[in-house]
């Protein structure tokens, strides 16, 4: 939903690329692979569902002790798996809670300004071939529309341009 969001705001506003080693005006990537807003409450909730887990599920060890604190019968410890019923449920609780905030926030709906790509790198490659006197956009902050010089035999393009775009319209066709 991240890359998503990132992509198709790629056509509101001029953006330096998100690469791994930038150069120009190009960004970093996030050091959690997504957006603080989104990594660190769900590594926090990945954390705590962890946390309950184990207090949930647990080993538990019985030895018997004297008073001077030496070990009664050693064939007569015990070992045994020990749960917790209310740290259980608590877990499921939790678990259900972020599976419908996750949810929730799913449904949200995108206007969508730019053909969705997925991670499809032939729609990311048609995105991507700029006009002839556009040279190193990827270098600039760039932003997906029309472009201003018609490509390929006359015909309108839309790119990932560091010029000026235009938005496209409806019932015509781009290349």
């Amino acid at each position: 939903m991240a890359g998503a969001a990132e992509w198709n705001n790629l056509a509101s506003s001029h953006k330096g690329l998100r690469v791994t080693r930038p150069v120009g005006q190009q960004r970093d990537t996030y050091f959690l692979q997504l957006p603080y807003r989104w990594s660190l409450p769900l590594t926090i909730a990945s954390g705590g569902l962890h946390w309950l887990l184990s207090q949930s599920i647990f080993l538990v060890r019985i030895d018997t002790y004297d008073r001077s604190h030496n070990i009664i019968q050693s064939e007569a410890s015990k070992s045994a798996c020990g749960f917790s019923g209310t740290s259980f449920i608590t877990l499921v609780i939790c678990f259900w809670l972020l599976v419908g905030i996750v949810g929730l926030i799913g449904r949200k709906k995108i206007k969508v300004q730019i053909p969705f790509a997925a991670s499809c790198s032939l729609v990311i490659s048609a995105a991507c071939h700029p006009t002839a006197d556009d040279a190193d956009a990827h270098l600039r902050p760039v932003k997906w529309g029309v472009v201003e010089r018609r490509m390929y035999d006359g015909e309108l393009h839309c790119s990932l341009s560091s010029n000026r775009v235009s938005k496209p319209k409806a019932d015509v066709k781009y290349l």
